[in-house]
């Protein structure tokens, strides 16, 4: 699964840097910067992901994997985890710091 995220994360960036949507500034080692803070990002998504499961799977509320199929605790995880994620990304918008830091690259070329 995550080599497929990979591939369509791959296969966005090729496509977005052939045809762009639209015209962007040139921005000496933009695309480095990039690559790195996402490699940060996800690289600490996964630790957190690693972390939660090892610490926290017998602290489970609900225990999903055993009280219902993979399609079901899929979607559900799913859709707690796109609900978070959704909530970080507008705190990340509103802190000023967290705005400079990490996620104004994600929407401008320049700083």
């Amino acid at each position: 699964m995550i080599l497929l995220i990979f591939a369509i994360a791959a296969g966005c960036m090729v496509a977005e840097y052939f045809w762009p949507a639209m015209e962007m500034p040139r921005v000496r080692a933009w695309w480095p910067r990039v690559l790195l803070i996402n490699a940060i990002q996800l690289g600490i998504t996964v630790l957190a992901g690693q972390t939660w499961n090892r610490w926290l799977a017998q602290a489970s509320l609900f225990h999903l994997g055993q009280n219902l199929g993979p399609w079901s605790s899929a979607l559900i995880v799913y859709v707690f985890s796109t609900f978070v994620y959704y909530w970080w990304h507008r705190y990340r918008h509103e802190s000023p710091f967290l705005w400079r830091t990490l996620h104004q690259i994600h929407h401008s070329a320049r700083r």
